[in-house]
């Protein structure tokens, strides 16, 4: 599995329709609708068995714009990402010339 900044993940492309998604990777293992926050609202699929969680904006015609990744076998520009720490994957952003980058701190104690 692969991480393309800005274009997708392997073969799934930012902006693909569900429809496309499902040729690509077939049904999802579990469907989730996220619309608590209403500028925000999307629809999930999980892939548990692949190691990633798929999101389609709800106001963007369900279109694939994140994905959150489990899978420790991604890499970026050929590194495995899982395998970094923070300043090296900052680093390693940086020799890309993407120096810009937002950090939050989740209620239970996660860094995104």
């Amino acid at each position: 599995m692969e991480i393309k900044p800005g274009i997708g993940i392997s073969a799934l492309l930012f902006g693909m329709s569900m429809a496309e998604v499902e040729m690509e990777l077939g049904n999802p293992q579990e469907i989730v609708k996220l619309d608590d926050i209403k500028e925000f609202q999307s629809t999930v699929w999980h892939y548990w068995d692949k190691g990633f969680s798929l999101f389609f904006d709800e106001q963007d015609n369900k279109r694939f714009c994140c994905v959150e990744i489990d899978n420790s076998d991604t890499t970026i520009w050929g590194k495995n990402i899982f395998s970094l720490n923070e300043n090296q994957i900052i680093e390693l952003f940086k020799t890309k010339g993407i120096f810009h980058y937002e950090t939050e701190m989740e209620e239970w104690g996660e860094k995104e």
